[in-house]
């Protein structure tokens, strides 16, 4: 770390700013033309900015509560019941009482220290109190140390991290554009090909084998890889050959492995959409996977049959055998039973 580095705390490089909530019996203090957000809001633009509110306050309602006008670029820091999200302000505006807002002096650059906070963000929840409400106060704020570099260096922080995250919402775009073209290429392809044949259960072909439980406090830096379903319905792809997590060696006799060319699907899901959502694991070692997968060892091409799973013929009948109310589950049994 460079000499020019500062220890000090964000109370001495910020202002904190509580805010607060105009009578809601009076009618003449709501809706105005004076921005008024809540920590809902913010927790939905955590990370960027905000200048809108679902309500607004008049002037007579700012004067006559704690609520007062935060100017733009001012960190708005929730500190109530979710801790620690924040946005920048983009025009001048007011806030409700679970706010410890930042509105940062001269050595501190606004996007920075909303940066900053991004990366400490369990710095608050821990100071916070309380067990059903957690809320950190305005002199717990105020006393978070930080370290502190010169203004050229934020300036150049925020602007790599800018620069990454307009890469990274490109990206995201990109996915998105190619994961529309996915399903109806997949369906021509599909359906093109299957003029004429006989459709058989899958069960005919493979059979289906529940994994076994794990928890993610079990993980380790290496040892036995692992396929958790929420991978499945987050950073997997068709095909797999690396995990991205383990588990300690000495779990592989009680879990379930998958191996070389076994599909490997997620039978829970928060959508019927989302299930069946489907890897062929191609990787050297067996994986264990956990139990809300369910494991097809078959006779297909490997890479065959993970489209199997993303074909029009998996996806119109998956829906009649989906059950649950919180979560929606398949069965073993029941994935037997599609035809292809």
């Amino acid at each position: 770390m460079s000499d020019q580095w500062v220890e000090t705390t964000l109370g001495d490089i910020a202002d904190v700013v509580g805010g607060g909530t105009p009578s809601t019996k009076e009618p003449t203090y709501w809706n105005g033309d004076v921005v008024w957000l809540t920590p809902t809001e913010v927790v939905k633009a955590d990370g960027g900015s905000i200048g809108t509110s679902e309500r607004c306050i008049t002037q007579s309602g700012m004067d006559r509560s704690s609520a007062k006008l935060l100017p733009a670029k001012t960190v708005l820091l929730t500190s109530r019941a979710s801790v620690g999200f924040a946005a920048l302000a983009s025009v001048p505006l007011t806030t409700n009482q679970g706010f410890q807002s930042l509105i940062a002096k001269p050595s501190v650059l606004p996007e920075f220290l909303l940066l900053w906070i991004q990366g400490n963000r369990e710095e608050f929840r821990s100071r916070a109190s309380g067990s059903t409400f957690p809320e950190i106060s305005k002199g717990k704020v105020a006393s978070i140390p930080i370290t502190l570099p010169p203004l050229p260096v934020q300036r150049r922080i925020v602007d790599l991290m800018t620069h990454l995250d307009n890469h990274l919402a490109n990206l995201r775009a990109e996915r998105d554009a190619l994961a529309q073209l996915e399903e109806p290429l997949c369906a021509a392809l599909f359906l093109e090909g299957s003029e004429g044949a006989e459709p058989v259960p899958l069960g005919s072909v493979g059979e289906f084998i529940r994994g076994r439980r794990f928890t993610k406090d079990e993980y380790t830096t290496s040892g036995l890889g692992c396929i958790h379903y929420g991978q499945l319905h987050t950073v997997l792809g068709p095909m797999t050959t690396k995990p991205l997590t383990f588990l300690p060696e000495e779990s592989r006799q009680r879990l379930r492995l998958a191996r070389a060319g076994d599909v490997v699907i997620a039978a829970t899901s928060e959508d019927v959409e989302g299930l069946g959502k489907a890897t062929v694991w191609l990787g050297d070692e067996a994986v264990a996977v956990h139990d809300d997968c369910q494991i097809f060892r078959h006779q297909l091409d490997p890479k065959f049959a993970a489209f199997v799973f993303a074909s029009p013929w998996f996806q119109d009948q998956k829906r009649q055998y989906a059950g649950g109310t919180k979560v929606t589950r398949i069965s073993g049994s029941d994935l037997a039973k599609v035809l292809v």
